[in-house]
């Protein structure tokens, strides 16, 4: 009975690092599949990320992640298949380009022009009185 005792013990000593090694490999592959899926937008949702979505979509982008992820593909070749497929509105934080930055510019382009037609009108009348 001691040497069963001894022999269950060593075994389950031995099996411990095996078992303990696939639960971090599980770990690092669901934080690899959070930092990804907080970088994409939802298409459903719209206002949140893919990994606090709840919706069917959310949940077949973040199988294919996870699929992609035990492939061995990269973080990056993961976003960019992904905005390859939904464009870049599927991307929290778009790449720079200089449409970007017309879009964000135009709103104080409009205000600076309308000010200065105000400007200009009002002083065009008082030059006539």
């Amino acid at each position: 009975m001691k040497q069963f005792l001894v022999f269950l013990l060593f075994y389950c000593l031995l099996l411990t690092p095996l078992c303990a090694g696939d639960l971090v490999r599980e770990t690092l592959l669901d934080k690899r599949l959070q930092t990804i899926s907080t970088q994409l937008r939802c298409p459903v949702c719209q206002g949140e990320n893919l990994f606090d979505s709840h919706s069917a979509l959310a949940r077949e982008m973040k199988q294919i992640i996870r699929e992609k992820i035990q492939e061995g593909a990269s973080d990056q070749a993961i976003l960019d298949f992904f905005q390859t497929r939904y464009g870049d509105f599927v991307l929290l934080r778009p790449d720079f380009t200089l449409r970007y930055l017309l879009l964000w510019l135009s709103p104080f382009v409009v205000a600076i022009g309308t000010i200065l037609l105000f400007y200009f009108k009002i002083k065009n009348q008082s030059k006539t009185y």
